[in-house]
């Protein structure tokens, strides 16, 4: 390659860095997710790709014998990202017809549509909107829900 097609290769090669969102360059990893909050349930988080996240649902019970949800947050990168999730002790409901569910406000929740088990695995796969998203089970219920719900009946 001559000199002056290197530069105007570098010079576009800027131009296009300059002027692309960030988003095009933020990849969820592992250490985007976290369970630190009330009735968060996940663990054992790697990344094995750009957006491929494995983990494993933590223990519900003290036998050890219990696996029964999951609820986690992307703390940040999600946005405009297609994510894919492997839950790899699924446990009991392998088979079944599962969708877990994901809410950016902890409002409304919608279910992720994309599921599979494969290899003893839960799989799905989303592209979020926001940078920021909860991904559970189930259409999580907290304590601090039902100490919110019984304050409101009192009255």
């Amino acid at each position: 390659m001559v000199k002056s097609q290197q530069s105007h290769l570098l010079v576009l090669t800027c131009v296009l860095i300059l002027f692309l969102p960030a988003q095009a360059f933020c990849q969820v990893r592992a250490e985007d997710i976290t369970a630190d909050f009330e009735s968060g349930n996940i663990t054992g988080v790697t990344d094995q790709g750009p957006n491929d996240l494995y983990m494993r649902i933590r223990l519900d019970d003290n036998h050890g014998d219990l696996y029964g949800w999951f609820y986690f947050k992307i703390k940040e990168h999600a946005l405009n990202q297609t994510v894919t999730f492997h839950i790899t002790n699924p446990d009991g409901w392998v088979n079944a017809d599962y969708k877990p569910v994901y809410s950016y406000e902890r409002m409304v929740w919608n279910r992720v549509s994309n599921t599979t088990f494969s290899g003893g695995s839960l799989i799905f796969r989303h592209t979020f909107n926001r940078d920021s998203v909860y991904i559970a089970f189930c259409f999580p219920y907290t304590t601090t829900d039902l100490d919110q719900f019984l304050d409101s009946v009192e009255d």
